[in-house]
C-alpha cells in the first residue's frame, strides 16, 4: 500500500502510543498519526478528517473501544477499528467483534499489528466498493423498472421455465385485462391461444435458439382476441434449461389503434368469408401468407386480415 495512510491513536499515554506507532512504521507501512484521549476530541476528528484507521486501547478514563464504536455508529462513519490493549477478557473480545471492532491485538504481540491493520482497511474498501455497487444496480435496476412500466403500448414481462409469469409491466395490464397480482405466478397459456404443452414447448425452442420472433392470437382478460407481434428472448447463463433465470417476452397488437372488428368476441364478429375468386392467385398467397387451398371459405379473423371499412 503506497499512500500514506491516517491513522488515529485513542490512547491517553504517549510512551504506549509511541510504542504502538512503531510497529507499523517497522512494517513499512507509511502514514500520519494523531493521538487523542477524549469523546470530544475524537467527535472533533472524525467530523474534520478523512480517517483510514483507528487503534484504540480497551480501558481509558474518558474513553474506551466500546465508546469510539458507538460515535463511528451514530455519524454514520465506517472507518475501522483495531483494538491494541494489555490485557482482554473473553467477553469484551466478544462485545467489541459484536460493536464493529476490526480486529484486535495484544500489546505483547505487536509484531501482527502491521499485518493486521491493512487488512482491516483493505476490508473496510471492498464492503464500500460493495456498497457502491449495490447502489449502482440499485439506480440501474430502477431505471429500467421506470423504461419498462413506461412502455405503455407494449406487454414486457419475464417468464420462467415452467411458462409462470414472473414479472408483468403496466402495458400488459393494459393490453391483456390482467392486473399484476391476478397473473404473476399463473402460467402464461391463459392469455396465449396455443395449449400450455405448445407454450411449454416453445420455451425450450427459445432456450436452445436465443430469440424467437413470430406473430400470433393472443387473449384478453374479457375473452376478446387481438393479432400481435411476439418476441421472445432467453436470459441464460445455466447449463440446464430449469437452472434458466427467465424468459423476457414482449408483446404488441398489430393493430393497435386500427380494426375494432378484431376486439370482439369470436361469436360477436360477422361472418365474413373469402370468396373463392379473391384467393385464385400467387398474390393473394404472398400477401396474406397462407397457401390458397387454405384460404377459401375461411372467416377473415382466421388469418388477422386488416380491412378497414370492416371496423367499428
Amino acid at each position: 500500500m503506497g499512500e500514506v495512510l491516517k491513522i488515529l491513536f485513542v490512547e491517553d499515554r504517549a510512551n504506549d502510543a509511541a510504542l504502538v506507532e512503531h510497529q507499523p512504521r517497522s512494517g513499512q507501512i507509511q502514514f500520519d498519526a494523531k493521538r487523542i484521549d477524549n469523546r470530544r476530541d475524537l467527535v472533533k476528528e472524525i467530523e474534520t478528517t478523512t480517517g483510514d484507521a483507528i487503534l484504540v486501547d480497551f480501558p481509558l478514563p474518558q474513553l474506551d473501544a466500546l465508546d469510539v464504536l458507538e460515535v463511528l455508529r451514530v455519524k454514520k462513519n465506517d472507518t475501522p477499528v483495531v483494538l491494541v490493549t494489555g490485557t482482554l477478557t473473553e467477553e469484551q473480545t466478544v462485545e467489541f467483534s459484536k460493536q464493529g471492532g476490526q480486529d484486535f491485538i495484544l500489546k505483547s504481540s505487536l509484531r501482527r499489528l502491521p499485518a493486521a491493520l491493512l487488512k482491516a482497511i483493505e476490508r473496510r474498501n471492498a464492503e464500500r466498493d460493495k456498497r457502491k455497487a449495490d447502489q449502482a444496480l440499485a439506480q440501474s435496476e430502477e431505471r429500467l423498472r421506470l423504461v419498462v412500466d413506461g412502455a405503455r403500448d407494449f406487454a414486457i414481462y419475464m417468464l420462467a421455465p415452467g411458462g409462470e409469469v414472473l414479472t408483468w409491466n403496466c402495458g400488459a395490464q393494459r393490453l391483456f385485462g390482467y392486473s399484476a397480482d391476478e397473473v404473476l405466478g399463473k402460467d402464461c397459456a391463459m392469455f396465449h391461444s396455443d395449449s400450455r404443452k405448445e407454450s411449454a414447448r416453445r420455451l425450450k425452442t427459445i432456450a436452445d435458439q436465443g430469440r424467437l420472433e413470430r406473430e400470433d392470437w393472443l387473449l384478453r382478460m374479457d375473452g376478446s382476441r387481438f393479432y400481435g407481434d411476439i418476441v421472445d428472448g432467453c436470459v441464460s447463463s445455466a447449463r440446464a434449461f430449469s437452472e434458466i433465470p427467465g424468459f423476457p417476452s414482449s408483446r404488441r397488437s398489430s393493430n393497435p389503434r386500427g380494426c375494432g372488428l378484431w376486439r370482439l368476441r369470436p361469436r360477436q364478429r360477422p361472418s365474413v368469408r373469402i370468396p373463392d375468386a379473391f384467393v385464385s392467385g400467387a398474390v393473394a398467397e404472398m400477401a396474406m401468407g397462407h397457401a390458397v387451398r387454405r384460404l377459401a371459405g375461411h372467416p377473415l379473423g382466421d388469418y388477422g386480415v386488416n380491412i378497414p371499412w370492416l371496423a367499428f
